[in-house]
């Protein structure tokens, strides 16, 4: 497999899950960075983690930690953690099988779901993980170069490294200042403003399990990682509505039932 191929499986499987996300909560950018494209549906690699968020900028640091998990079928749950009070206030299930989105609130037990037709599980082929590593063995130290809406990054890659007991595929993207001519009088920054991105990709799980971002534009960085990971089934409640929660008005007449026949 070369390595525009593996690249390009990382990202397919990075992005598999975050369009459908994206479609159906409106997260805010707290939301979106805890979520960092982890929720990848991948059917028979059920597992269970915390994942923790550290967030560190000129205020201050925070950490947070939220569990996430994913079941046979490809769902997967994810807590969103107020970085404030360190407290789970959200959380987002994508249920493959029954096709839809739930979106829980915690602090107030109300939901809402949305039917997402789109979604379905991917399925990881076990022959191509050792054929995925020993490539980034391989390619330790080589660097492209992208350019994507005016900006350019550089890519290297990170070769293997195990991470929180999982082997992982890394890489890191440095990206430059876009181009003046792309960008209004009040997008513009410094020619010295960059951001860069740190990731580790698991083959064997089929996501990201640590993912650095640091603006220095702004003087933050983001980490996003899972730790105490179990590769055993959670608990099949975890994808379902609590009972006792209660519809938000905008979803009061939408079933919070089990998956439709055939799913």
């Amino acid at each position: 497999m070369r390595v525009s191929r593996r690249r390009s499986l990382q990202r397919t499987v990075r992005g598999a899950g975050l369009t459908v996300v994206v479609s159906l909560l409106p997260f805010s950018s707290g939301a979106r960075a805890q979520m960092l494209d982890n929720s990848v549906q991948v059917r028979d690699v059920p597992f269970q983690a915390m994942q923790v968020v550290t967030r560190a900028n000129e205020a201050g640091t925070t950490v947070t930690r939220g569990r996430m998990a994913r079941d046979a079928a490809g769902s997967t749950y994810v807590e969103l953690v107020d970085p404030r009070s360190g407290v789970a206030t959200t959380a987002f299930i994508l249920d493959v099988p029954g096709r839809r989105g739930i979106v829980l609130d915690l602090a107030h037990k109300r939901y809402s779901i949305r039917p997402a037709p789109q979604l379905a599980a991917q399925e990881l082929s076990p022959a191509a993980v050792p054929e995925q590593l020993h490539r980034a063995a391989e390619t330790q130290g080589r660097s492209e170069r992208e350019l994507r809406n005016g900006a350019e990054a550089t890519v290297t890659h990170l070769g293997t490294k195990l991470i929180a007991g999982v082997m992982a595929v890394g890489s890191r993207e440095l990206w430059s200042a876009p181009s003046a001519g792309s960008l209004s009088a009040a997008q513009k920054q410094p020619a010295s403003a960059q951001r860069e991105m740190e990731s580790w990709f698991s083959v064997d799980l089929g996501l990201y399990v640590r993912m650095i971002e640091t603006d220095t534009a702004r003087h933050e960085t983001t980490e996003v990682g899972l730790t105490e990971i179990l590769r055993v089934p959670p608990d099949p409640s975890l994808f379902q509505v609590p009972v006792g929660f209660l519809p938000d008005g905008t979803s009061a007449g939408v079933s919070a039932g089990p998956a439709a026949d055939g799913e």
